[in-house]
């Protein structure tokens, strides 16, 4: 195997290992908007959403204080909601065997809104309701190969 070859494996292994690791990270953060809303839209939001005549239980769980009847901060494996998306009681379990929808949780449904309530159950807007921050640039080695702000993110 000649230098040149020996560099760049090292370099696409390396890449790899970036690469993965920040999969892994990036998998293991919670985002509302990403993981959460989904689930609660396909699943929940049929009666426990923002359509009043479809409203069952007086529960809405598209609003932060809709939820707090049913998600307590601090406590949230101990909350109503957690006890009835992991219940297996057909009388308490959400959404209910007999639903029409039939739309049941997966376990990987339910591990999701658990690492979500374990994480603070924060509620998120949507992102095009939220100002959008300026990002800060990062540091490059050769400055004067930037032309243009955006340079740098490329370059770095």
């Amino acid at each position: 195997m000649s230098m040149r070859h020996l560099i760049l494996s090292v370099g696409i292994v390396s890449a790899l290992a970036v690469v993965s690791d920040a999969a892994t990270s990036a998998s293991t953060k919670v985002d509302f908007a990403r993981d959460i809303a989904p689930i609660l839209s396909a699943k929940c939001f049929a009666c426990h959403g923002p359509d009043d005549a479809a409203r069952k239980g007086k529960l809405r769980l598209d609003t932060p204080a809709g939820a707090a009847k049913v998600i307590k901060p601090g406590k949230a494996l101990e909350s109503e909601f957690y006890k009835r998306i992991v219940s297996t009681d057909p009388d308490s379990q959400m959404p209910p065997p007999e639903s029409t929808l039939a739309k049941h949780l997966t376990p990987a449904d339910i591990a999701t809104l658990t690492a979500w309530l374990k994480s603070g159950a924060h509620y998120a807007n949507h992102w095009a309701f939220e100002s959008p921050k300026q990002a800060t640039l990062p540091s490059v080695a050769e400055a004067n190969w930037n032309k243009n702000p955006i340079d740098r993110f490329i370059h770095a």
